[in-house]
């Protein structure tokens, strides 16, 4: 019985893949090397990656210069890109792959002050090569190129599959150690 349970357990742990519920969360912070802009931005992804190979982004928080990020232009056509306003073409997509970074044509927000923001990866890969273009009234502003650093500031919490198994692990243990037979001891 002891090498039963002992077997089920190896089997239960090394069989089980990590899967997450919730999202992921970025800390994405641009500055330019042309100007003094600076944006700090928070990006909600998804948990799953796409057909594509990236994490679609799925909301955004946080501020360009001060003036606070009002939304996400949602992309109709995940994971492919979209066309917005006749200017901007984008994607609202992140890859996680070495170093992480926004794909190009990147994503599109919206500002408090009406403008609408495109953060986009002008290089193949890494955080380094990157420009901030921002329209009002569906005008394009002088483009701002930068470079960004990204970190991951929350990890997902575990989905109730794995609660459960690990549940199960538990009561698996404890059943195995009510029915062991105790050794009684005998004096003479």
């Amino acid at each position: 019985m002891k090498k039963l349970v002992l077997i089920a357990m190896l089997a239960a742990t090394t069989a089980a893949t990590p899967a997450f519920a919730g999202n992921f969360y970025f800390d994405v912070d641009f500055t330019s090397d042309t100007d003094s802009t600076v944006a700090n931005l928070v990006l909600k992804t998804s948990d799953t990656l796409n057909a594509v190979g990236d994490y679609d982004v799925t909301g955004i928080a946080g501020n360009v210069n001060g003036v606070a990020v009002t939304g996400l232009v949602a992309n109709p056509d995940q994971p492919n890109y979209s066309l917005w306003g006749g200017i901007f073409s984008f994607d609202d997509r992140f890859n996680p792959a070495g170093n992480p970074f926004l794909t190009n044509p990147g994503v599109l927000f919206t500002l408090q002050d009406g403008h609408v923001d495109n953060l986009y990866s002008i290089g193949a890969t890494g955080p380094d090569n990157y420009q901030l273009i921002p329209s009002l009234n569906n005008q394009y502003e002088p483009t701002v190129t930068g470079n960004i650093s990204v970190r991951q500031i929350s990890s997902p919490a575990p989905e109730p599959a794995s609660w459960a198994m690990m549940l199960g692990g538990f009561g698996a243990i404890g059943g195995a150690l009510r029915r062991r037979q105790v050794a009684s001891l005998r004096f003479a």
